[in-house]
Parts: structure tokens; sequence; C-alpha cells
């Protein structure tokens, strides 16, 4: 576990937010199962300069999956 400057989270009242989408067993799992299915993430890779385009397309729910930023594109 990383440590936590606790005094200064709660000082500056800083919000911690986080989630945990699975454990590691139902990750191995949903891989195993992907694997099986033939199933694939649906991605795109953008390049570092079109990062403000991806981002409108991302506001307007232009996009299906992930964005994926490759800055040696």
């Amino acid at each position: 576990m990383p440590p936590a400057e606790l005094q200064r989270i709660f000082y500056q009242q800083i919000s911690v937010v986080g989630s945990t989408g699975c454990t590691r067993g139902e990750f191995a799992r949903l891989v195993q199962f992907m694997s099986n299915e033939g199933l694939r993430p649906n991605t795109e890779v953008i390049g570092f300069d079109e990062i403000p385009k991806g981002i409108g397309r991302l506001l307007e729910g232009d996009v299906i999956g992930k964005l994926v930023v490759d800055i040696d594109l």
C-alpha cells in the first residue's frame, strides 16, 4: 500500500475517489471467456495531435469503446 498523507488530505479537504472493477480472479475469468469466444475490446488509436478532436468525439458520444493515444503517431 502506498503511503497516504492523511493530514494533507484532511486539511486541504481533498476528495479521493476510485473504484474497483473486479477481483483478480474475476478478471482472469473474463479474459479467458473473451479468448474462448473470440471477443476483443473495441479500441481506436489516435495520435497526440488528435487529442482535442478525440475529446470532442467522446463528449458527443461518437466513440464506441476506448480511445488510445499513441504519442508516436
